[in-house]
């Protein structure tokens, strides 16, 4: 798999190789790329000098980047297929995960976010996965600056992970309360979607006399006239102390439907999960050049899935695959679905290889393509 994404850029070209291989290299050792290079030409290899892997990256047309990374991608799910992936209805969470910055934060990519590390600032990577265990593949990945809307990454997102699967709901967080969106996921792309309402003074209102979990119908921006205003589905959990809030469009008014829908979304944490894992995956420079701090972050996600692919494969023929098959099948209606998702399928599935190991099983095989 290393040495297919390697030829995906200037296949027949030896510069690639000792171009590319030292940032895998530097991505699974989750070190530098100038340490990396250091450590290879100690141990003999012939590669590029830190400023040569630098400069060629640059050179790398975003379009290109993002090509490259989207066919490797291809053949991971084509060989998950090959080992029991099936092309069903599944969970999906989209996300955004910021790498911090601590450069000059004028530059157009960069964007602001709250305190993290010490900086204000990061590059930004949204991501759509999906969120079941034992299957938490990227289906689509992208480079997010000031000049992107959300609605239009959100779409594409979207319309990148029906490749792979059929979505049966997505789940986001709060920060996708925007009205833009939400008529983006009924009306075009036409999902089923849960995520929580931010707190304000009008559901504050609503909710001070209510008991249990109660389900009403909310609008936006009530105060403007109709064709502004966005009508959604209101579900206020006030069965302990804090108050939680949730807008969705999965239809279903009573308690075991309302509690259903609340469960799945604890689902969302397996995006959480993801990024985790995924920086374990970084390769770090100082460099500030937008072109290779894409790809470096997209590269990221690309090893996390590759590593979700051997832990897959690690699975083949167990009871983690076989049920999901079994019991799936013949959910026609959106809670059947979550239902079978959610309270029959929630056992734990733990990975029988470790990121660790998988690290060095890819360093030892960039060692061998470098040695030929």
């Amino acid at each position: 798999m290393v040495g297919y994404l390697v030829s995906l850029y200037l296949p027949n070209d030896l510069n690639a190789k000792k171009t590319l291989l030292p940032v895998i290299y530097a991505a699974c050792t989750n070190n530098t790329i100038s340490m990396a290079v250091k450590q290879l030409k100690r141990k003999g290899y012939n590669v590029h000098s830190n400023k040569t892997v630098l400069d060629t990256l640059a050179s790398f047309p975003a379009v290109d980047v993002e090509k490259m990374i989207a066919k490797t991608r291809e053949v991971v799910f084509r060989i998950a297929r090959r080992y029991g992936l099936k092309h069903r209805r599944t969970i999906v969470a989209i996300d955004f995960h910021d790498k911090p910055f601590y450069g000059d934060h004028n530059l157009k990519e960069v964007v602001g976010t709250k305190n993290k590390l010490g900086t204000n600032y990061a590059y930004r990577y949204a991501t759509i996965c999906i969120c079941e265990e034992g299957m938490r593949f990227n289906l689509a990945t992208v480079a997010v600056t000031q000049l992107n809307l959300r609605t239009s990454v959100v779409l594409f997102l979207l319309k990148e992970a029906k490749k792979y699967v059929c979505i049966g709901e997505v789940l986001l967080d709060r920060g996708f309360n925007d009205t833009d969106i939400i008529d983006l996921l009924r009306e075009e792309v036409g999902v089923h979607y849960t995520m929580p309402l931010t707190e304000n003074k009008k559901v504050k209102r609503i909710a001070e006399d209510l008991k249990g979990i109660v389900t009403m119908p909310y609008t936006f921006y009530e105060d403007r006239s109709e064709e502004y205003q966005t009508r959604v589905k209101l579900i206020v959990d006030k069965r302990e102390k804090e108050t939680h809030y949730f807008i969705t469009n999965i239809a279903g008014e009573n308690k075991t439907s309302l509690l259903l829908i609340m469960e799945a979304y604890r689902k969302r944490w397996g995006i959480e999960t993801g990024y985790r894992v995924a920086d374990e995956f970084y390769a770090w420079t100082t460099s500030k050049k937008f072109f290779i701090r894409c790809f470096l972050g997209l590269l990221s996600f690309l090893l996390q899935d590759m590593w979700s692919l051997q832990n897959f494969i690690e699975q083949r023929g167990t009871p983690f695959q076989q049920a999901r098959s079994k019991m799936l099948k013949g959910c026609r209606k959106v809670l059947q679905f979550l239902k079978k998702s959610v309270q029959e399928l929630s056992f734990y599935w733990r990975p029988e290889l470790e990121a660790e190991l998988f690290r060095e099983d890819i360093t030892d095989a960039i060692k061998k393509i470098l040695s030929r």
